[in-house]
């Protein structure tokens, strides 16, 4: 998630950034594969724990990102307002930014 506010700070484009969060994934496969190892193994232990939910939770997802930003949109406004007037960068600064770091 703060990759993705990073990026959309730094304008990139939906697509990419939606693209970039799912690459998560790849980074999280061995974690993720562990915690539902463990689980499995360990389901005698404490029945009440659904499997599926664990595995649900051990990847993400576009809509979680989705569901994020249609928060702050709804909440702020906008993105730009969160940006502006949570994170407190002005657009100046932001400007500033996608010059650093994008070119």
């Amino acid at each position: 998630m703060i990759t993705a506010l990073i990026l959309t700070i730094l304008k990139f484009d939906r697509a990419t950034i939606e693209n970039d969060y799912l690459l998560s994934n790849n980074y999280r496969k061995k974690l993720a594969q562990k915690r539902l190892h463990l689980a499995n193994n360990l389901h005698f232990l404490y029945p009440k724990m659904d499997l599926k939910v664990i595995e649900k939770l051990s990847w993400v997802e576009n809509d979680y990102l989705k569901a994020a930003f249609l928060e702050i949109n709804k909440k702020y406004g906008s993105i730009d307002v969160y940006i502006h007037q949570v994170l407190g960068i002005p657009e100046n600064k932001r400007n500033e930014y996608i010059l650093k770091f994008t070119y």
